[in-house]
């Protein structure tokens, strides 16, 4: 990654007490996902181990977080893996494409990787 870039990892979710409830609930009583949420944490509320000892290399907002330039590109594509260079933000990973990681952390890693 080059010094002027910038990665952000977005979950599908807010960031307030309230959001964090409702994604509780959502998640454990209707089935909803954040395959991102899946990603970095599991069912751990602190995270996991992997995940927690790489936080300085990708920024991770909640959906109510983002600059309304992010929200511009990522509105109904949540949760999604965006990079800021040269003044433009673009699509990393998609909501699809960190399905497919199927909650492993390691093969976020990879497929980033690979996109970068």
């Amino acid at each position: 990654m080059h010094v002027e870039e910038k990665i952000f990892g977005i979950y599908d979710g807010d960031g307030t007490i309230l959001g964090e409830i409702k994604y509780f609930f959502a998640k454990h009583f209707l089935g909803k996902k954040c395959s991102l949420c899946d990603i970095t944490h599991g069912n751990s509320f602190r995270g996991k181990t992997a995940w927690r000892q790489n936080l300085d290399q990708i920024e991770w907002l909640h959906r109510n977080d983002q600059t309304e330039e992010m929200r511009a590109l990522t509105r109904n594509h949540l949760p999604i893996v965006i990079r800021h260079s040269k003044g433009l933000y673009e699509i990393l990973l998609s909501a699809d494409d960190l399905a497919k990681c199927k909650g492993d952390y390691e093969a976020f890693l990879t497929l980033l990787r690979k996109k970068l």
